[in-house]
């Protein structure tokens, strides 16, 4: 046998060695690029945040006060008993209550309440 032959063996595990090592190598590298990358992009992630925050924060100092909403109207009060009479007047003249609901701007449910309290109240009334 030659030596080359017998060197052979050894000639390809040490150069399977050194590929070996040279991927490792390549990968260590890319994996350090992408985790200064991740940082960076995590740095400007944060001054963007930041920046934001600012603005919100500018905003709220210059935003006007919030309106205060009106209280709703308590059941009896003037509103109230004027739309109920309303949709009395309305059933009077012969409305069917969707009809009477749409003219009012009402729920049809709250115009066939209304109209059912009534109904209750003329019976309570005509047998007493």
């Amino acid at each position: 046998m030659t030596k080359i032959s017998l060197l052979s063996p050894y000639l390809l595990a040490a150069t399977a060695t050194i590929m070996s090592l040279w991927l490792f190598i390549l990968v260590k590298v890319d994996i350090r690029r992408a985790a200064r990358k991740r940082a960076e992009d995590r740095k400007e992630i944060l001054e963007a945040c930041r920046k934001i925050q600012e603005t919100i924060d500018e905003m709220r100092r210059h935003a006007p006060a919030p309106i205060a909403q009106p209280e709703p109207l308590p059941p009896g009060s003037a509103s109230t008993m004027s739309r109920r009479a309303q949709v009395l007047r309305l059933a009077r003249r012969g409305d069917r209550a969707d009809q009477i609901a749409a003219a009012l701007g009402m729920p049809l449910n709250e115009v066939a309440l209304v109209l059912k309290v009534a109904s209750l109240q003329q019976a309570s009334a005509a047998s007493a």
